[in-house]
């Protein structure tokens, strides 16, 4: 049983329950040495402890069942436009493991803010930066079926790009 394997391999009894229940994490049939093998493999390619590994499925149970060294690979490439080393990377993919999701769709809606950004005079270091930071919020502008600003002539702004202006105005 998925709770006991889970159990047995380090997560509390409520975090177990939480994850067997979660429709989203696809490892309900592995064996504890197969979950074992799973989350020592993930932390060996983001060079992290066993334990980091753990909390980013808990807070994101979808990360157990991606290729992370695909992901390694395109985050870090992302990190190095933004200024950050591999480590920084991986440390904000580590604690927002929802960044570990790609979306070609939603990059490409992102590059559109920062291109608004960088036109509005702020650096494309603090614009990765910001946008590592806010991630989750939305690049898309509201109320269009998941438009971008560069397909909407007069548009309101996304939550994305009000939200890292701001930042980045009160950074100076």
């Amino acid at each position: 049983m998925l709770l006991e394997e889970l159990v047995s391999i380090g997560f509390g009894r409520e975090e177990a329950e939480r994850l067997a229940r979660n429709n989203s994490f696809h490892h309900k049939n592995k064996s504890s040495q197969e979950l074992i093998a799973l989350f020592t493999k993930i932390s060996n390619i983001y060079n992290c402890a066993y334990e980091e590994v753990k909390r980013a499925i808990l807070i994101f149970p979808q990360f157990a069942g991606y290729d992370h060294e695909r992901v390694v690979r395109q985050k870090t490439r992302l990190g190095r436009m933004a200024g950050l080393s591999e480590e920084e990377t991986i440390s904000y993919v580590l604690d927002m493991p929802i960044l570990a999701n790609y979306s070609t769709k939603r990059y490409l809606a992102v590059f559109d803010i920062a291109r608004q950004l960088l036109n509005e005079g702020f650096s494309k270091e603090n614009i990765m930066k910001a946008f590592f930071l806010y991630y989750p919020k939305s690049p898309y502008v509201p109320h269009s079926d998941r438009k971008r600003i560069s397909q909407i002539a007069n548009y309101e702004e996304p939550p994305l790009l009000k939200v890292m202006r701001k930042k980045l105005k009160k950074e100076g």
